[in-house]
């Protein structure tokens, strides 16, 4: 008997075809080790950047003084109302170093 590509995918013992055979195929794969790395540096570096983003800005600035216009895996464009040190809560920051 032929699969849809014609080979033989199972191979009778005997005339009667009660007794059948079909061949096993050892597959084996490679772990593109360097790949699986990037991957993983790629999904990290995204997770530090919504850290920095839930963690710092949303917590001691407010919305009326910056907008975030993008962000990359390794930027964040934000378009700021002043200057960034002045936007900071300073009551909230004296708390956080304690």
């Amino acid at each position: 008997m032929e699969d849809k590509l014609g080979r033989r995918s199972i191979h009778p013992i005997s005339d009667n075809l009660s007794l059948l055979v079909t061949p096993h195929v050892k597959y084996s794969f490679k772990l593109y080790l360097p790949i699986l790395i990037g991957f993983f540096v790629y999904g990290y570096t995204k997770l530090c950047m919504l850290g920095f983003y839930y963690d710092f800005v949303e917590e001691f600035t407010t919305k009326e003084n910056y907008q975030y216009c993008a962000m990359d895996t390794d930027s964040a464009y934000i378009a700021l109302s002043g200057q960034f040190e002045s936007m900071v809560a300073a009551h909230k920051l004296k708390n956080a170093k304690r």
